[in-house]
């Protein structure tokens, strides 16, 4: 396998795997916005009804 533009091993053509989670990409652009939103430890999102915090604000409508 080749890596990519950011250093991550490629699997095939179009195919770039996340180092921490395994999950496949397209794209070296989605890779990177998987690990920036995924992996980064930000919680912006809360539960106003809880104390839970979420990385995406469509887990925490699933949530509610």
């Amino acid at each position: 396998p080749f890596p990519s533009p950011g250093g991550e091993p490629r699997l095939g053509e179009g195919t770039y795997p996340c180092a921490r989670c395994e999950k496949l990409f397209t794209t070296p652009h989605g890779l990177e916005v998987h690990a920036r939103r995924s992996h980064s430890g930000v919680r912006p999102f809360s539960c106003d009804a809880c104390t839970k915090t979420f990385g995406h604000e469509v887990t925490l409508s699933q949530h509610k």
